[in-house]
């Protein structure tokens, strides 16, 4: 299982840029597609042979009512097929990524070497990108990409994964020295794309692993002494993307957070008069369109009918706009409504309530965990700042990782450490009934 992994991985974070650059952008995507037709049927095989589902309850209650959303939705907007069919697609190809880990127990070895794979791409993203800095000299932030082929998807992956190192660094995974080399790999990437998220996102990435970190002494001194150090890191942040800017003119990040006027502007030029549209513009597009009737408030214009699509047969109603989408909330508020937007909203949340549950015990999975808690905040943030189609590379990882968490929080809630009631191999019930016996004696 774990080379097949490896293989997805460089398909996710090499293969998918290195079509795009020859031309074959749609290859890329229909790449992702088909390793994730592959885990299904890995899915369907395991469950079979092993009739083992380690799925939380509240999993299960949100995949029922969000399908009732996407139905009442479809049937609502007298959706046509080919759309239903482009929304099913777009949206559920993630699944199988999620729900692998449930019926396949990876254990501590197999995911560290998972780790490292995606520890070397997160850190072969500072050379990529230095490369394009100097070959694109004059172009603007948005075309240093690394080989995540948007700026904004590999600043939200170094972030992620630097999360994550915080976590194994405090549960002494990672030694100083090495934290301090990959830190500075990993983060220095994310200053020379001129993001303005990253600023909103790295203090998630430096709190949270440390705030709920077991056995942190003096907490209070460590998060003062992680605030001094994040404001170095945004003045320095600040400091070279003015020096890229250059002649280029423009705002240094740093002023546009500061001053309300200048990100407004940034935020809704179109509203401003200006001839583009930022976040805030697409947005207020989507509620300007769904809020014309109750029905399409709540359940909005159907899952797929604002997806951009070349192909007639799968094209919405609303496909002339699926460019405008900009980020997941908008996307998902257009289509699904405030109901369909809220239980989306839901999942990241889930996913840091299961890695609260385990952050405290031992192993990897724990230190995994305890950077997972920003890692689900960053996911549930990022909404409003990527969308899920265009970073296809980080939602598939983001829901594999999610569904390894979710795992073990359920294995640790019914305390049977691996087997979840169901028909489990004699060594598993053998090692069952002499810990119970163990117990017994010693009471």
């Amino acid at each position: 299982m774990v080379p097949f992994m490896i293989l997805f991985i460089v398909a996710l974070l090499y293969g998918d840029y290195f079509l795009f650059e020859r031309g074959y952008q749609l290859y890329g995507r229909l790449l992702g597609e088909a390793f994730s037709g592959i885990f299904l049927i890995i899915v369907v095989a395991q469950l079979a042979l092993r009739r083992r589902f380690d799925l939380p309850p509240k999993y299960v209650f949100w995949s029922v009512g969000f399908f009732f959303i996407i139905l009442a939705g479809a049937i609502a907007n007298d959706m046509s097929t080919g759309a239903v069919v482009m929304g099913i697609r777009e949206n559920f190809k993630y699944a199988p990524l999620f729900l692998l880990p449930i019926v396949y127990k990876f254990d501590d070895r197999q995911i560290k070497t998972l780790l490292l794979v995606l520890l070397f791409f997160g850190c072969l993203q500072l050379p990529y990108m230095v490369h394009q800095r100097i070959t694109e000299e004059w172009a603007t932030g948005d075309y240093i990409t690394g080989t995540l082929l948007f700026s904004n998807n590999v600043s939200v992956f170094l972030i992620c994964s630097w999360a994550i190192l915080f976590g194994c660094y405090l549960r002494k995974r990672v030694t100083q020295v090495q934290f301090v080399l990959l830190s500075i790999t990993l983060l220095l990437p994310t200053t020379l794309n001129e993001t303005k998220g990253s600023l909103v996102l790295l203090p998630l990435a430096f709190f949270l692993p440390l705030a709920f970190a077991p056995d942190i002494k003096r907490l209070g001194v460590k998060l003062i002494f992680a605030g001094g150090l994040f404001a170095l890191l945004a003045i320095g942040f600040s400091t070279i993307n003015t020096f890229l800017i250059g002649d280029r003119g423009g705002t240094s990040i740093l002023d546009l957070f500061l001053n309300p006027d200048r990100l407004i502007a940034y935020l809704m030029p179109a509203a401003q008069g200006g001839s583009w549209m930022g976040r805030l513009d697409k947005l207020l597009l989507a509620w300007e369109q769904i809020s014309q009737s109750s029905v399409n408030l709540l359940l909005g214009v159907g899952l797929g009918n604002v997806n951009d699509t070349s192909h007639e047969i799968f094209a919405g109603e609303f496909t002339e706009f699926g460019s405008l989408l900009g980020t997941t909330f908008n996307q998902y508020l257009w289509e699904t409504g405030i109901i369909g937007v809220t239980f989306a909203l839901m999942f990241p949340i889930f996913s840091f309530f299961d890695a609260r549950r385990i952050v405290g015990n031992n192993g990897l999975t724990s230190a995994i965990a305890n950077g997972w808690l920003a890692v689900a905040a960053i996911t549930f943030v990022s909404v409003f700042y990527i969308r899920a189609p265009d970073a296809q590379a980080i939602s598939y990882l983001f829901f594999f990782v999610a569904g390894h968490v979710a795992a073990r929080a359920y294995q640790l809630r019914i305390g049977k450490h691996g087997f979840s009631g169901q028909k489990s191999s004699q060594a598993e019930l053998m090692q069952h009934g002499l810990a119970s016996a163990r117990s017994h004696v010693a009471s």
